[in-house]
């Protein structure tokens, strides 16, 4: 087993001296992005990180979600077109690591609009939406929408290992045949004028298997495009 953790990055380009003033700050993003991706690839119930049902989500933020699960999107294997398998309930953004803090490095003129968009909703953290709707996302690519409980009974069944997802097989009997990756996201985070968004996109290909990370998008005369991720860890 490998463990990639983008934390250790986060100090990127400063000194020794200054690494070292860090220590606590490292071992607490080290620890934040063990904790959620082990936990989650271990078999954590998706149901208890899922945001409960709330408004139905806008065009704006299925045009984000779009961007963010199309051409864009990092899969554990190799991408094939292959159908996605998302869950449609999604995670609270306020329980997952925090892009500027608890992630790989971006380029500080992104990190400051990251900042800017998780303290434009801070207040407005209890803010329930979704979940998502079939037909709502045009990503280029067939994908089916899940449960939180579909979703478990997903990971379970390629965690054992009872259905492998490298390379994925149609010689068992499965209900997502030839699937790689269960596909999970947070709800959308935008700025005040909603040409800046964050999103979190976690996928995972089955026990101790799997990638989390935050896009960042910007909203343009061509609609919305990934600008950078913020990695948030990798176990493969």
């Amino acid at each position: 087993m490998r463990i990639e953790r983008a934390t250790m990055s986060l100090v990127f380009g400063e000194t020794t001296s200054s690494r070292n003033e860090r220590p606590a700050a490292v071992l607490r993003a080290i620890l934040s992005n063990v904790m959620f991706l082990t936990g989650f690839l271990l078999g954590l119930s998706l149901a208890a990180t899922a945001l409960p049902f709330g408004s139905a989500l806008s065009d704006e933020e299925y045009a984000v979600y779009s961007a963010a699960l199309g051409s864009g999107i990092r899969l554990s294997h190799a991408d094939h077109n292959q159908t996605l398998v998302i869950v449609r309930d999604m995670l609270d953004p306020w329980q997952l690591p925090v892009p500027t803090e608890d992630c790989s490095n971006v380029p500080s003129e992104l990190r400051r609009r990251m900042k800017d968009v998780l303290d434009a909703n801070r207040e407005h953290s209890a803010i329930v939406s979704g979940p998502l709707e079939f037909n709502k996302l045009a990503i280029g690519r067939p994908y089916v929408l899940v449960s939180s409980q579909q979703g478990n009974r997903w990971q379970q069944s390629r965690s054992q290992p009872q259905i492998p997802t490298n390379p994925a097989t149609d010689q068992i009997t499965d209900d997502f045949p030839r699937s790689t990756d269960l596909i999970l996201v947070s709800r959308v985070l935008f700025n005040g004028n909603k040409t800046v968004a964050l999103v979190c996109v976690s996928a995972r290909c089955g026990a101790l298997c799997g990638s989390s990370g935050w896009d960042i998008l910007e909203k343009t005369k061509g609609g919305w495009h990934i600008l950078s991720t913020a990695n948030c860890g990798t176990i493969n």
